[in-house]
């Protein structure tokens, strides 16, 4: 019912995967090379102290978009449960705070909209976020600068 502009198998995922590990200058967050981009984004080794290891995103939800000609735009995600969330006894939220967007390509917002896969890579200087949606807002950001916050449901800053 939903249009979604970034339907992919999963043997293109996987395609996509290996030819960007292999394509000098660009970098895909997996498990594999993320070490090479930590000390660049702020937050990121909280999240994997938080959840123990990077998380997927898969089946998490977008709340809210902030955007904005200057300053910090941002992108604030509730993570799917899963055990350890639900130990927590709060719900936690992690807010992608993008800076000097070069450009972007969004559509579908909707009243949820849930993320099948969120792919961060580096290319040329600039981060390109892609969201691949189950349902909702699919789409593209480049941008200069990313960093990670955690939020706890109060929205205060956890770390």
């Amino acid at each position: 019912m939903y249009r979604n502009s970034y339907n992919r198998s999963a043997a293109s995922i996987a395609g996509a995967i290996q030819s960007v590990n292999h394509r000098e200058g660009d970098i895909l967050f997996s498990m594999k090379n993320l070490d090479a981009f930590l000390p660049e984004i702020s937050g990121a080794n909280d999240l994997i102290e938080l959840f123990g290891s990077w998380p997927s995103f898969h089946d998490a939800e977008i709340l809210e978009i902030s955007l904005r000609t200057e300053g910090i735009s941002q992108l604030k995600i509730k993570p799917a449960s899963n055990n350890f969330l639900a130990e927590k006894k709060t719900d936690l939220f992690v807010v992608l705070e993008i800076t000097n967007i070069d450009s972007l390509e969004l559509s579908d917002f909707h009243m949820q909209n849930i993320i099948l896969e969120l792919i961060i890579t580096h290319s040329n200087n600039l981060f390109l976020i892609t969201i691949d949606s189950s349902v909702g807002i699919s789409g593209q950001i480049r941008a200069k600068q990313l960093s990670f916050k955690i939020l706890e449901s109060n929205d205060s800053k956890r770390t």
